[in-house]
């Protein structure tokens, strides 16, 4: 583990594997329009430019979330991007505040943690 500076002895260090359950995403099929234009929030690394999401640019459909393996994530999720080129210059960080999906670049991390202090460390 690479350290950024001294650590003070009491606290605890933790890689965070195992402070999270990790869930990734994945893209409905584009062939099949009853998938898209619905009402469920599909969070994609282009939507991750606020600290707090209530939302998404693109929507699919419950039929998507019913017939795919798209997980849906309830409220408070501490969402990231590990994939993309925003990564040259940025790390997105958010936390969902409504119930959504993610695409294939994104993660949902859920937490016995404070999500917001997940979001800021």
């Amino acid at each position: 583990m690479v350290w950024l500076a001294d650590v003070p002895e009491h606290w605890q260090v933790n890689r965070l594997r195992f402070l999270t359950t990790m869930a990734g995403g994945m893209t409905p099929n584009t062939g099949t329009p009853e998938y898209w234009n619905g009402d469920v929030p599909w969070v994609s690394p282009k939507d991750m430019k606020r600290e707090l999401l209530y939302g998404s640019i693109d929507k699919i459909t419950e039929k998507a979330v019913s017939d795919t393996r798209i997980r849906l994530h309830e409220s408070g999720r501490v969402l990231i991007v590990v994939r993309g080129m925003i990564l040259a210059h940025t790390f997105p960080v958010a936390i969902n505040g409504v119930s959504v999906t993610v695409n294939q670049d994104m993660k949902a991390l859920s937490t016995n943690l404070n999500s917001e202090y997940l979001a800021i460390y």
